[in-house]
């Protein structure tokens, strides 16, 4: 008899335990004592790992701490691993990850993940290692309301951000979004012209924070909206490092347009009075249409709308529907598309709801305007129709969305225009299977995009069916500038040609500043260090380039003219700098073996 309680009594203390210790646990270690714990907690929301929260390190490492698990991810999902391991606060479970070095470069995204989450001690941490950072970091830790992070980034020589004073408001932030400002006019950089900075604050001010903290940032930091009372003894702040004046502004007719969008969005309790409030201070009941049409965002979209027009906001009806319906099938709010698709929306509204959704991956969208009859004819043409939106999704790379846009289209309507597919933004391999299923042909453009994602796996099968390569060297341009060195390693291996590494550079050169790869680019580095020759002449973009990179960047480039001798400053043949396919399958199995990767 006490044998067939005590499971169900063991049980009883498991859940009480599970209740007690981290979700991940339960799901990493909790569940695997036993066949009955494992069958007790089966549900989803036991079984899936939150990677935002501490993982506990053996089971990171188990999953995660071998290269061939990382080489099936693209550079996105590579991204994302990165920044939610930099959130969870978990150091080692970060350097099991950046140590594969070709997988995952030390870059400031990351940083900026850890300044999010107020992990101090990991952004110390990559600053140690010689992460490089940028003003999007200040921005991230403002907005979690980190004020210890803020500090510590300014104190470190964090480029400023004039975005962080509105971060924080934003996020509800009010006295770190004050002390930002204050702190702006100390930074070295300052110009002394910051009306951005204050329309930026009080933004985030009616987006994120309450009626009396949006009323108390407005009358310091707007010239004019000082309150009859309590002037003196906010104008110098409290304690020592509020000591000096606030320098106040004027705010424009576009800023209080944008300011009172962003009050009627709030989704705070208080959101009528913020308005009432910025009315009284003169702001025109004047809304532009796209910032109504983000209404549909709220849960109470359609009450928020009625009230406003009882105040005497005019908005033309028309185009106002159009716009929220375009904005519901983005954000994928099917329930006000719902409401909206009542009325009689013209072609290209609806057509442009179907691009959006599309766009988004939303397939339930796509079922709502299949389900209310409301789907463009198939024939639509260069300028609508269905195939425009299933060229949307694999652009995307939105393979169900797409899959389903297929099949409505049918075999024969999608076969005859297959190859105008040319456009691609995330490539997988699941979308090649899918594309190749149904008839599209292997093209150059297609290689380069996957290269640009990042994905091995899709490399690997366009070279397999025999995908012809570029040979201008388009392959390597994006990971070279994100730091993908997995991927330039991949090129390398699969032999992919360049016949101008000039025009290779420029394209890199040019595209550098989206990325941010610190004083010494990796991307650049690796193609140095594997015989990718320039000639800094002619290669355009040099002098927008940041002092620091420019200085490495010369640097590097007589040290290889000293070593090489007169040949160095020879044009080079970057024809060159493809290996055959007996050296490129040497390299491979080397550097396979230097990854772990069997």
């Amino acid at each position: 008899m006490k044998e067939d309680q005590s499971p169900v009594w063991q049980l009883d203390l498991v859940e009480l335990l599970a209740s007690l210790i981290p979700h991940n646990e339960v799901a990493c270690a909790l569940r695997l004592v036993s066949k009955a714990t494992a069958a007790h907690f089966r549900t989803p929301e036991y079984i899936t790992v939150r990677m935002s929260q501490l993982v506990p390190h053996h089971a990171f490492v188990r999953r995660w701490g071998d290269a061939r698990a990382l080489r099936r991810l693209t550079w996105r999902q590579r991204r994302k691993l990165l920044k939610l391991t930099a959130r969870s606060g978990s150091l080692v479970n970060l350097e099991a990850l950046l140590a594969f070095e070709e997988y995952c470069p030390l870059l400031p995204f990351i940083l900026e993940a850890a300044a999010g989450a107020g992990q101090l001690a990991i952004c110390q941490a990559l600053r140690e290692r010689g992460c490089p950072f940028r003003g999007e970091a200040l921005d991230k830790a403002a907005g979690g309301g980190h004020r210890a992070t803020c500090e510590w980034l300014l104190a470190c020589g964090c480029p400023w951000s004039r975005y962080a004073p509105g971060c924080a408001a934003a996020g509800g932030h009010a006295e770190l979004a004050d002390w930002l400002m204050i702190s702006r006019h100390r930074q070295p950089e300052d110009d002394d012209d910051d009306e951005d900075d204050v329309c930026n604050l009080i933004r985030g001010a009616a987006k994120g924070c309450d009626m009396e903290a949006m009323q108390r940032l407005f009358s310091m930091w707007v010239k004019g909206g000082q309150e009859e009372e309590g002037n003196e003894e906010e104008e110098g702040g409290e304690g020592d490092e509020e000591a000096e004046p606030r320098q106040r502004r004027t705010l424009s007719r576009s800023d209080e347009k944008s300011i009172l969008g962003a009050a009627v969005r709030s989704l705070t309790s208080d959101w009528q009075a913020k308005v009432e409030y910025l009315e009284a201070r003169g702001f025109k009941k004047q809304l532009e249409v796209w910032i109504a049409a983000n209404l549909v965002g709220c849960a109470d979209w359609a009450a928020r709308l009625e009230w406003l027009r009882q105040r005497g906001y005019l908005m033309a009806d028309a185009d106002l529907v159009n716009a929220m319906a375009k904005h519901a099938a983005y954000s994928g709010n099917a329930a006000a598309l719902a409401t909206l698709l009542q009325q009689a929306l013209p072609g290209h509204t609806v057509q442009a709801v179907l691009e959006n959704a599309a766009e988004a991956g939303h397939v339930h969208i796509l079922d709502l305007l299949a389900a209310q009859g409301v789907l463009p004819p198939n024939d639509g043409g260069d300028n609508g129709g269905l195939f425009r939106a299933f060229k949307v999704a694999v652009r995307e790379g939105h393979v169900a969305a797409a899959d389903w846009l297929a099949q409505a289209l049918g075999p024969e309507a999608l076969g005859q225009r297959i190859a105008e597919v040319t456009e691609y933004d995330n490539v997988t391999l699941e979308l090649l299977i899918m594309l190749h299923g149904r008839g599209w042909p292997l093209c150059e453009e297609m290689f380069s995009y996957a290269a640009a994602s990042g994905s091995k796996e899709a490399l690997e099968w366009l070279a397999e069916h025999g995908c012809p390569m570029p040979t201008d060297g388009g392959p390597y341009t994006e990971p070279a500038c994100k730091g993908d060195l997995s991927t330039l390693n991949f090129l390398r291996r699969l032999g992919c040609p360049v016949s101008d590494s000039t025009h290779l550079f420029r394209g890199i050169l040019y595209g550098y500043h989206l990325y941010g790869c610190g004083p010494r680019p990796i991307g650049l580095a690796w193609l140095l260090e594997n015989g990718f020759r320039v000639d800094l002449e002619h290669v355009g973009y040099i002098d927008e380039l940041e002092p620091e990179v420019l200085d490495w960047l010369r640097d590097d480039h007589q040290r290889r003219q000293m070593s090489s001798g007169s040949c160095g400053a020879a044009a080079p043949d970057a024809a060159a700098a493809a290996p055959d396919a007996a050296a490129a399958e040497q390299q491979r199995q080397q550097q396979d073996v230097v990854a772990g990767v069997s």
